[in-house]
C-alpha cells in the first residue's frame, strides 16, 4: 500500500546502491503518489505503461502467474530494455491546478449525484409530506419521512376504538 512513508522506505531500502533509477508502473495512474514523490526528492522515475508489464509477464515461462514479484521483476525489465522511457518529473504549478481542479469538479458531480437521488426519494413521498425549498437541516429533519412504494405502502392511520356492544335481545 502506498501513502505518505512509502517513498522514504523505499528511499532507505536502496541506499545500498549507488546508482539508483526507479520505474513505476502506471506513474500517470495509480502510481501517481509514488512517481510524483521520488521525482520532487530528484530521483529518476521511468514511467511504464501498465500494459507492458502484462505482455512480458505473458511471455515469460509460467507466464500465468501474478504475484508482486513477478511484477516487479517484468517492470524493471520493461524499464530497463526500453529504448524510449519516459521520464517522470516533478509536477509545476499548473498541474497540481489542474489536479485540484479535477477534485472539485468531482465532488461538484458526487454532490450533484447526492442531490439527484434525494429528489428520486423525495418524489415518491405523498404531496405535502416534504418542504419544496430545501436545506441541509430541512433535508436532516426529513429522516422520518418515509416513501410511498408498492414495497412500502403508507401506513394507514389509526383506527378508533370501537366500542363493544354485547349481543342482546
Amino acid at each position: 500500500m502506498v501513502n505518505s512513508g512509502t517513498a522514504g522506505q523505499l528511499m532507505r531500502w536502496c541506499e545500498k546502491w549507488s546508482e539508483r533509477r526507479f520505474a513505476v508502473e502506471g506513474a500517470k495512474g495509480l502510481g501517481h503518489s509514488l512517481a510524483q514523490q521520488l521525482a520532487a526528492a530528484g530521483k529518476y522515475v521511468a514511467d511504464v505503461p501498465s500494459t507492458l508489464p502484462t505482455r512480458a509477464r505473458l511471455l515469460a515461462a509460467g507466464g500465468d502467474r501474478k504475484t508482486d514479484v513477478a511484477d516487479a521483476l517484468h517492470v524493471a525489465q520493461v524499464a530497463l530494455f526500453r529504448r524510449d522511457p519516459r521520464t517522470v518529473g516533478p509536477e509545476d504549478q499548473s498541474m497540481i491546478l489542474r489536479l485540484l481542479t479535477e477534485q472539485h469538479d468531482d465532488l461538484v458531480n458526487e454532490r450533484t449525484r447526492i442531490i439527484n437521488r434525494l429528489h428520486a426519494v423525495l418524489r415518491d413521498l405523498p404531496p405535502g409530506d416534504a418542504p419544496t425549498r430545501l436545506s441541509v437541516e430541512k433535508a436532516a429533519d426529513l429522516k422520518g419521512l418515509r416513501p410511498t412504494t408498492a414495497a412500502r405502502p403508507r401506513p394507514r392511520p389509526p383506527r378508533r376504538p370501537t366500542t363493544h356492544r354485547p349481543a342482546g335481545p
